[in-house]
């Protein structure tokens, strides 16, 4: 796919309407700033023997021992934001690549009711509601198709391409409330993910977008690219892990407005 997309730009840059409009590349530094709203779903195979694997900020969900006393869990939508410096280049008036890397943190909440005694006899209202929020933070790196449709002011644009997600730490806390007295014990939730981590618990994603550039000097522009990031497409498999690596897997959605501060040289 990657090798896909520089073959395109290459290739298009080669012929001769593109040498006729831009004689040379343009090159772009970029300062992003990216609102996002974000969920999070099981992957529809979840595991019925012992877990698999668990990547970095992500619960046993699947497995059968949490189904049989947790039950699954229900997901809901949470912010998420992206704060990063990328790199684009014009190959020509239509065409352009961008890379760069990004802290990009998105969030879930994960919440339900589960048996506090599954195995008691005489379990009598032994219910515990909880609800845990979630935050993880990762290295994100874009390799992007950009194509454009040059205006009077400024230009459409649309971007599409892999991202790559490197995992840096887990942030959040769980919330546990007993059905017979209400009392709420909270629990902070806090790992650091080490050098292994990033490719034991990275992943591959996809994005895509569809906004408006807009000239402001002849040297700053600013893009606004609403877009959807699909997070955790497919997870690094360096552990052997084959297609089992799937079956205790949370993917993540996010949906919002990705802002590029444009510095040209």
């Amino acid at each position: 796919m990657i090798a896909f997309f520089f073959y395109s730009s290459l290739s298009y840059c080669g012929a001769s309407d593109s040498l006729n409009t831009t004689k040379k590349v343009t090159h772009h530094f970029q300062l992003l700033i990216g609102n996002y709203a974000g969920g999070s779903f099981l992957s529809p195979n979840p595991n019925t023997q012992t877990p698999y694997y668990s990547p970095p900020g992500q619960v046993n969900y699947g497995t059968k021992e949490w189904v049989d006393v947790y039950g699954k869990p229900t997901f809901l939508p949470m912010y998420s934001y992206s704060v990063g410096f990328d790199y684009k280049a014009d190959l020509s008036e239509h065409i352009g690549i961008r890379t760069g890397v990004n802290y990009f943190t998105y969030g879930y909440i994960a919440q339900g009711e589960y048996d506090a005694c599954p195995y008691c006899e005489d379990d009598i209202n032994l219910n515990v509601k909880y609800r845990r929020l979630i935050f993880v933070s990762s290295f994100h790196v874009p390799i992007q198709l950009v194509v454009y449709k040059p205006l009077k002011k400024g230009r459409f644009v649309f971007a599409a391409g892999p991202d790559f997600y490197l995992p840096i730490n887990t942030f959040g806390k769980e919330t546990l409330t007993p059905a017979f007295d209400e009392t709420q014990t909270t629990i902070k939730i806090h790992t650091h993910d080490n050098a292994h981590d990033f490719l034991a618990g990275g992943s591959m994603g996809f994005s895509l977008g569809l906004g408006y550039e807009k000239v402001l000097t002849k040297k700053l522009s600013i893009e606004l690219l609403p877009d959807i990031h699909l997070i955790n497409l497919v997870p690094f498999d360096f552990e052997g892990q084959g297609t089992s690596i799937y079956k205790n897997y949370i993917f993540n959605t996010t949906i919002g407005l990705s802002t590029y501060l444009s510095f040209s040289k």
